[in-house]
C-alpha cells in the first residue's frame, strides 16, 4: 500500500495543469481514473494508511479536482458521491487527530445542483447513514477545531468548510434549515470575530469573510427573525463596521474559489446590513438593534473613524440603519403609551386586511405573521410554512 499511496502523491504532484496540456495527457488521466479511484477506496475501506493519514487526506482532493477540470461528468455517479461522503467522515487516529477531506464532497454536491438532482443527493446521504442535522453538527464542530483547536486559525480549512455550508443552502429544504439554525449563525459570527481581527489579512480571510456574508444575506433574505435577533445579539454591527472598514472590498475582485465561482458571490456588509433594516419592522429586532448600538458605544468602538475608512455604500446603509433604529424606537414607544393605534396586516396575500393589530392573531409557530381569521391562515399557510419554519429557527 506505500507504493500506491506514493504513486498517488506522484499523480498529484503532476496536477490539474500538467494533464490539461493537451487531449492525449487529458485521455490518459481519464483512462486511469477507475483504477486510482479503486486504490484510494482500498486505503480508506481497508484502514491501509500506514501512518500516511495526512497525505492521503491531502492528496485525494487533487486528484478530484483533476477528474473535476477534465471530466465533469465523472461526478454524476453514485458511486463517487459516496465515497466522497466517506472521505467526509475521514479516519480518527488513536491520539483523536481527525484526518478528513471536505472538498470531494463539495463537488459532489454542486455537481447534483447544477444537474438538478438535489433529491438524490439526500437520498445517498441518508444512504450512507447521514442527515442534514447530523451533517451541520459535524461540521461545526469541525469548524470550531480549526478556528480554536490551535495557537492559530487553519483558515485554509475554516474556508472549505463554510463552503461546504454555503452549499448546503442550496441542496434542499431539510439542509437549508440545518444551516439555518441559531448555533451555526453563533459559530459563524464568533469565526468572523477571529477574521476582522487578525493583525494580517490574507486571500484565505477574505474567503471567510465573503462566504460568510453570503450565509447571513441568505436566510436574512427571507425575513428569519430569530436569524436576525441571533446575528445582532452575538455582535453582528461591530464585525460589520470593523470588516467594512478593513479594506475587504478592495481586494474582494482577486478571489478565485478552487470548487465554484460563486463561493464569494460579491456579498458585502452593506448588503447584509440591509437586510437588517428591513428586519426593523419587528419589535424583538428594533429593541435589540438599539442595545447593538449601545453596546458599541459601551465598547468604546470608535464608529466614525471605521466609517472614514469604509466604502460610500457602507456609510449610507449604516446612517441609514442608525435612523431607522431611531425611528422605530420612537414609533414602539408611542404606541405603548397609546399615543396612536397601532395597526397591523393580515399576511394571507388574498387579504391584507388593515386594521388594529390587537385585532389580529400571531401565528402559533413563528409568533411573527398576522392574521384576522382562522381561515386566512389555513390560505395563507402553503406560502408561509418555509418561511415559519425558518422564524422558529434552532437554538
Amino acid at each position: 500500500m506505500r507504493l500506491i499511496t506514493s504513486s498517488i502523491f506522484g499523480l498529484s504532484l503532476l496536477g490539474c495543469k500538467y494533464f490539461n496540456l493537451d487531449t492525449i495527457h487529458r485521455h490518459r488521466f481519464k483512462l486511469c481514473w477507475p483504477n486510482i479511484l479503486k486504490w484510494v477506496e482500498a486505503i480508506i475501506e481497508g484502514d491501509y494508511y500506514q501512518g500516511d493519514e495526512e497525505l492521503y487526506f491531502n492528496v485525494t482532493p487533487i486528484l478530484f479536482r483533476t477528474m473535476w477540470t477534465i471530466r465533469k461528468e465523472c461526478f454524476d455517479e453514485d458511486r463517487l458521491f459516496r465515497f466522497a461522503i466517506r472521505l467526509w467522515i475521514g479516519h480518527r487516529t488513536e491520539d483523536k487527530t481527525d484526518y478528513y477531506s471536505a472538498q470531494p464532497l463539495i463537488a459532489c454536491m454542486q455537481r447534483k445542483i447544477m444537474n438538478k438532482e438535489t433529491a438524490r443527493a439526500e437520498e445517498l446521504f441518508h444512504a450512507c447513514g447521514t442527515c442534514a442535522d447530523r451533517l451541520t453538527d459535524r461540521i461545526i464542530a469541525r469548524l470550531k477545531h480549526a478556528t480554536y483547536g490551535s495557537s492559530s486559525i487553519d483558515i485554509n480549512r475554516v474556508s472549505i468548510l463554510i463552503d461546504m455550508l454555503g452549499h448546503l443552502t442550496a441542496l434542499t429544504e431539510r439542509t437549508l434549515l440545518a444551516v439555518a439554525s441559531r448555533k451555526v449563525a453563533r459559530v459563524l459570527v464568533d469565526i468572523m470575530t477571529e477574521i476582522v481581527y487578525s493583525p494580517v489579512l490574507l486571500m484565505g480571510h477574505i474567503t471567510v469573510v465573503r462566504s460568510t456574508l453570503r450565509i447571513f444575506r441568505t436566510f436574512l433574505l427571507g425575513r428569519t427573525l430569530n436569524y436576525a435577533l441571533t446575528l445582532m445579539e452575538s455582535g453582528i454591527l461591530n464585525l460589520l463596521i470593523k470588516a467594512a472598514s478593513s479594506g475587504f472590498d478592495d481586494l474582494s475582485d482577486k478571489q478565485n474559489s478552487m470548487w465554484t465561482d460563486e463561493a464569494v458571490n460579491g456579498c458585502s456588509e452593506s448588503k447584509v446590513l440591509w437586510e437588517l433594516i428591513l428586519c426593523l419592522s419587528y419589535r424583538d429586532m428594533v429593541a435589540t438593534s438599539r442595545l447593538g448600538l449601545l453596546k458599541l458605544s459601551q465598547d468604546r468602538v470608535d464608529v466614525e473613524e471605521y466609517l472614514y475608512t469604509s466604502s460610500d455604500e457602507f456609510r449610507t446603509a449604516w446612517k441609514s440603519f442608525e435612523t431607522a433604529v431611531l425611528e422605530q424606537t420612537v414609533l414602539v414607544s408611542l404606541f405603548k403609551v397609546d399615543y396612536a393605534v397601532e395597526c397591523g396586516a393580515c399576511s394571507n396575500k388574498t387579504c391584507w386586511l388593515l386594521t388594529a393589530r390587537k385585532d389580529h392573531k400571531k401565528c402559533g409557530g413563528c409568533s411573527t405573521a398576522l392574521y384576522c381569521s382562522a381561515t386566512c391562515q389555513r390560505e395563507d399557510w402553503p406560502s408561509h410554512r418555509n418561511i415559519c419554519k425558518k422564524m422558529e429557527g434552532k437554538s
